[in-house]
């Protein structure tokens, strides 16, 4: 599976950093930084990467619509994630619609 390199939101690009768990003492498997706009994967198991991706994701968009209270919610946002995810991956005719 290929991560992408970049996300935008809202007129932001945010890269997509992946690192292994022996450069940091890190214990999650993914952080965001709004400030430097960047999205940290941990490099394990291609559908926990992803899952991963889509709970950073979900942290982007809540901060991007000032619901930081929400934000901190984690199991919401590990909800909201995996249903995301799950979503696309089981719905190609949902990926489709953004196709040029």
């Amino acid at each position: 599976m290929k991560l992408p390199k970049k996300i935008r939101l809202g007129g932001k690009t945010f890269g997509i950093i992946l690192w292994n768990r022996d450069d940091e003492a890190e214990s999650n498997s993914g952080s965001i930084s709004h400030g430097n706009q960047t999205i940290k994967i941990l490099k394990t198991h291609p559908d926990q990467m992803r899952d991963t991706l889509w709970h950073e994701a979900v942290h982007m968009v809540l901060t991007a619509a000032g619901l930081m209270e929400a934000n901190k919610n984690e199991a919401m946002v590990a909800i909201l994630a995996h249903g995301i995810d799950d979503i696309l991956a089981n719905n190609p005719d949902i990926r489709g619609m953004y196709e040029k």
